[in-house]
């Protein structure tokens, strides 16, 4: 029922969330690639990886776009382990926060 879909659209564009402020920024759709590999498979995305989604935007969008998702406390950007040169991005417990309300709201919309 596509009733359902854009009763949750309706319903995440209420939320006061500040990476919802300007939805044709590309941070939401980058935050939801990011996210969706780190909460389900445990894999984390390289600054490299990440500014080589051409689908997403130009290399320097993408950059401008993670720093914008950093200040936003989202993704952290941490330096790998063993080679200091390599930053990783993990999601912040506010990111995984902002998915839980999400949650909660597709199963109010299919309730």
């Amino acid at each position: 029922m596509p009733e359902l879909y854009l009763k949750f659209l309706n319903f995440m564009n209420a939320l006061d969330e500040p990476i919802f402020e300007d939805k044709k920024n590309g941070c939401w759709q980058l935050l939801q690639r990011i996210c969706s590999q780190a909460f389900i498979s445990k894999n984390f995305y390289t600054v490299n990886e990440v500014i080589g989604w051409k689908e997403l935007g130009s290399q320097a969008s993408l950059h401008k776009r993670l720093h914008e998702l950093a200040s936003l406390n989202l993704v952290t950007l941490d330096t790998h382990q063993t080679d200091g040169r390599i930053k990783i991005v993990t999601p912040t417990a506010q990111a995984r926060k902002l998915f839980k309300k999400l949650d909660k709201i597709m199963l109010n919309a299919v309730a």
